[in-house]
């Protein structure tokens, strides 16, 4: 049997209540907004988001940088190689946040937690689901220390 040292039970504690308070939080907003809300994972933390929030995530970040012209080397046909120069200049990169291909399902896996679509509504997790994805919760935080 595993036994857990005081410290780690104190950090298992800390992270039910750490998830318990998001799910809070989530209810909170869904009261005052009428929104869905999601607890999803961040960095080694969690964070509510609204739909809206998720739309931003996908959309691309553009970051432009200086790039130095340089040489590479390129292969002819007949096998030999030979140095290039490629011009540098201003370079433009796409950074995304969250796939933009991810669906409303695929967020709704990947949430240790989410509210209903409207405010009066029943809350859609049952017990044992809640008891599972606070266990994919530990299980998540334990290896993203």
């Amino acid at each position: 049997m595993n036994k857990l040292t005081i410290k780690e039970y104190l950090k298992v504690l800390y992270r039910k209540f750490l998830l318990k308070m998001y799910c809070h939080a989530a209810d909170m907003k869904q009261a005052a907004y009428n929104k869905q809300y999601y607890v999803l994972p961040v960095g080694k933390g969690l964070a509510v988001f609204s739909p809206d929030d998720i739309g931003m995530l996908k959309k691309p970040i553009r970051r432009k940088h200086f790039e130095k012209g340089h040489y590479i080397d390129v292969v002819k046909k007949d096998g030999s190689k030979k140095k290039k120069y490629v011009k540098g200049g201003i370079k433009v990169d796409k950074i995304y946040q969250m796939n933009p291909n991810a669906s409303h399902q695929d967020i709704m896996k990947e949430c240790f937690y989410y509210t209903s679509a409207k405010l009066n509504e029943l809350n859609l997790l049952t017990p044992a689901e809640r008891k599972q994805k606070q266990a994919e919760w530990l299980k998540y935080a334990a290896n993203h220390k």
